[in-house]
């Protein structure tokens, strides 16, 4: 399984998968309003997701803080975001 983790910036939720570390640019950490130091905390993210399943519905997420520290957390889906929620589901008749 791939470690993921979705970073939450003012555009929008990116969701960066372990192997794109190496290749962020500087200029994207710039646009991002992320040091480089701080997206290396993605292990947190792994860490908090050991044990985990994919019943537990939940995916880990940075996030800056009001004071500027970015955090690491674990996160629920939301109807929207839910990968089992997407797709056709099929009609009830």
């Amino acid at each position: 399984m791939t470690a993921i983790l979705d970073l939450c910036i003012a555009d929008g939720d990116i969701e960066i998968r372990e192997c794109d570390l190496p290749h962020i640019t500087a200029a994207e950490l710039r646009k991002w309003d992320i040091s480089r130091r701080d997206l290396m905390r993605f292990a947190e993210g792994v860490e908090l997701m050991k044990g985990r399943t994919p019943s537990d519905r939940v995916r880990p997420i940075a996030a800056q803080r009001l004071d500027g520290v970015w955090e690491v957390m674990l996160c629920g889906y939301s109807a929207l975001t839910d990968p089992l929620m997407q797709g056709d589901c099929g009609s009830a008749q």
